[in-house]
């Protein structure tokens, strides 16, 4: 929806299109807002905090993956898998290492089993597992991982 100019013409987004569905956005919030007060909407956030927390221990426990930082602060992990574990893949390029995790987050989102993006950190490419679903459970991370794990051994 955009609100139409004086002249009846649509605003372009160069000169300051507004939509129409933003008051909608609040609004969902404030009514989430007023449904589940300030501790409900707080659990909610904790919750995908806590999941992060899991996959980031997962991680640590294998030896075929890496996290930075090994402790998130909040509910976004990134993290690398290491094709043979971490001493097999200390011997690889950076590049290939970093072509690797592009290949992986290729085949996840053909696959359909899951979704991560990537990212860049220290120059080096990274999976990114952004947390933002309050239903996720560890079991659908521990999923996350071992179809991670079949896809690296397809290719």
């Amino acid at each position: 929806f955009f609100f139409q100019a004086e002249d009846g013409i649509r605003d372009k987004l160069v000169t300051g299109v507004q939509t129409c569905a933003l008051p909608i956005c609040a609004l969902k919030l404030w009514m989430s807002w007023r449904h589940l007060g300030t501790a409900g909407l707080g659990r909610l956030v904790e919750l995908n905090d806590d999941r992060a927390a899991y996959l980031a221990a997962r991680i640590a426990e294998s030896d075929d993956f890496e996290a930075c930082p090994a402790d998130p602060e909040l509910s976004v992990v990134c993290f690398r898998h290491l094709p043979g574990g971490v001493n097999a893949a200390g011997w690889m390029q950076p590049t290939a290492l970093d072509a690797h995790q592009d290949e992986l987050q290729a085949r996840l989102a053909a696959d359909g089993d899951g979704w991560l993006s990537t990212t860049k950190l220290r120059g080096r490419t990274w999976l990114r597992a952004g947390i933002l679903n309050h239903h996720t459970t560890d079991a659908d991370i521990d999923r996350l991982l071992e179809t991670l794990r079949r896809l690296a051994a397809a290719s």
